[in-house]
């Protein structure tokens, strides 16, 4: 009989402090619907109907170090059908020297060639199926040749982006300079480099998100 008291004078005393530091299911609600329309209230500023507004809130959204504000800045830049405000963006992630992927596929090219255009100046063997990937640090803006500068373990700092008013170019392994397309998956590509008067079709890629 002592047992059972005990047992069940515990079990009132662990509901009854259980039930006053949980949340009530209206209280949940409150604070979700808070969290989204604070989300919705930045999304609001982005699409305003004022593009000069919305590229307004755009830089200062990229420019107020909030990991969350930043994210929604770069997405919404990034996937914008306005060129000026995607480079903005574009030219923002650059600015935070980021660690890019750059793809290469060669399938169509002859492989002496590919392995020329790609081995030059960046030391990659294609696969067989003549595809290739490296990793390559921006490591800042060079204002004298306005491009966003790289370096790898083959070459020293060089340029390998710039972005010319709405365009973004990639300098391939011949120091020429191709203009990149931006694809929906959120990737620049460009096609068709060429590296000491070899010219192979390889279409080079740049994920960006």
């Amino acid at each position: 009989m002592t047992k059972c008291f005990f047992w069940g004078a515990a079990l009132s005393i662990l509901a009854g402090a259980a039930s006053a530091q949980s949340l009530s299911v209206a209280d949940l609600q409150a604070k979700i619907d808070a969290e989204l329309s604070k989300g919705n209230e930045y999304v609001e500023l982005l699409n305003d109907p004022d593009p000069a507004r919305a590229l307004k809130a755009m830089e200062l959204m990229l420019e107020s170090g909030d990991d969350v504000l930043v994210k929604a800045a770069l997405d919404y830049g990034i996937y914008s059908p306005d060129k000026n405000v995607r480079n903005l963006a574009i030219k923002s992630f650059l600015d935070t020297s980021p660690r890019l992927e750059i793809q290469f596929d060669g399938k169509k090219a002859d492989r002496a060639d590919l392995e020329r255009v790609i081995g030059s100046l960046y030391g990659l063997n294609p696969n067989e199926d003549g595809y290739a990937v490296t990793t390559l640090d921006i490591e800042g803006y060079d204002s004298d040749a306005n491009c966003y500068i790289m370096k790898n373990r083959i070459a020293n700092s060089s340029c390998l982006l710039k972005i010319v008013g709405e365009v973004v170019q990639y300098r391939s392994t011949d120091q020429r300079w191709y203009e990149m397309e931006f694809l929906d998956s959120g990737a620049l590509t460009a096609a068709t480099i060429q590296s000491y008067n070899v010219r192979a079709e390889v279409k080079v890629t740049i994920p960006l998100r």
